[in-house]
């Protein structure tokens, strides 16, 4: 189930028990707020064009895209790079802790994943709460038909002398947006179009959650297994390589991956021979300087 997520159950093992929960129970929601897409994407298309054709064609397109946008958003909070600067807290007083947990608030990425996602949630949620409401919303439709043709004639076109098809086509003609409008205005259904975004944006606050109260053990066990992975395959590729050269160019002695530059390879955050910068003294300043910045 949390392989919906991109969560790998064997790593999941090592993380405490009530991290573990929490993961399941984003990845349960996460399933939930997927059939909600399909379901509200597919009224919606009965709403539209009231046909199988319309159910098909929304739940499937629709139903896609909101549910690749919840998803994206979801293994996006969870994944973290592979090569990140880790902030150093030892030390920190309690109000340094609690301004290192805020600034999330200020980052653009996480302002960008909620909106994203409670943009998805509202667009399912209202044609959602519409299926619960099937008979006013057919009820509206015809309504709304019958309205179109009174103030066609109101307005002093020959209604009359139109064909009975074209009086046909108007009375059923779809009107879902006129049917939402009608319907947002009864407390109980603004009630459930909320309930509904709330199931929705639920995974996303729990994960959101995790990240603050920093108990992300999964995540940085996952990123620091991603790290070994690269780590060997890079190795087994240095590894060929320099057996290529000892094939093809015998003259060739070096080691290829002592020639690296840099010492962690391949993340090459921390150069072999980096200069350090002495200060304490004229002298010590004046020999830093001869040996070049």
């Amino acid at each position: 189930m949390m392989r919906l997520l991109g969560i790998e159950e064997e790593w999941m093992q090592q993380a405490p028990a009530h991290e573990r929960s929490l993961y399941r129970m984003a990845s349960l929601l996460f399933m939930v707020s997927a059939a909600l897409c399909l379901v509200g994407d597919a009224y919606f298309g009965w709403m539209m064009m009231g046909s199988g054709f319309g159910i098909a064609l929304m739940s499937s397109l629709m139903g896609y895209i909101h549910i690749a946008v919840l998803r994206m958003a979801t293994i996006t909070l969870i994944s973290l790079p592979v090569v990140e600067k880790k902030a150093q807290e030892d030390g920190a007083t309690g109000i340094k802790r609690w301004v290192g947990k805020v600034t999330f608030l200020l980052d653009g990425a996480f302002w960008l994943r909620w909106t994203f996602v409670a943009g998805v949630a509202l667009t399912v949620a209202f044609p959602a709460a519409a299926l619960l409401h099937h008979g006013r919303c057919e009820e509206l439709q015809q309504q709304h038909g019958s309205d179109v043709l009174a103030q066609l004639k109101l307005q002093g076109i020959a209604v009359a002398q139109w064909s009975a098809t074209d009086r046909l086509e108007i009375l059923e003609a779809r009107y879902p947006f006129y049917v939402l409008e009608q319907l947002s205005s009864s407390k109980s259904f603004l009630f459930m179009v909320l309930l509904l975004a709330l199931v929705i944006l639920l995974p996303l606050g729990i994960l959101n959650y995790l990240k603050w109260k920093g108990q992300y053990v999964y995540t940085q066990l996952a990123s620091e297994k991603l790290r070994d992975c690269i780590r060997i395959d890079y190795q087994e590729t240095m590894d060929k390589s320099q057996w290529w050269l000892k094939e093809h160019y015998p003259f060739f002695k070096k080691d290829i991956v002592a020639m690296e530059p840099y010492a962690d390879a391949p993340f090459n955050t921390e150069l072999k021979n980096k200069k350090q910068r002495i200060v304490g003294s004229t002298e010590e300043w004046k020999k830093w300087r001869s040996e070049g910045a």
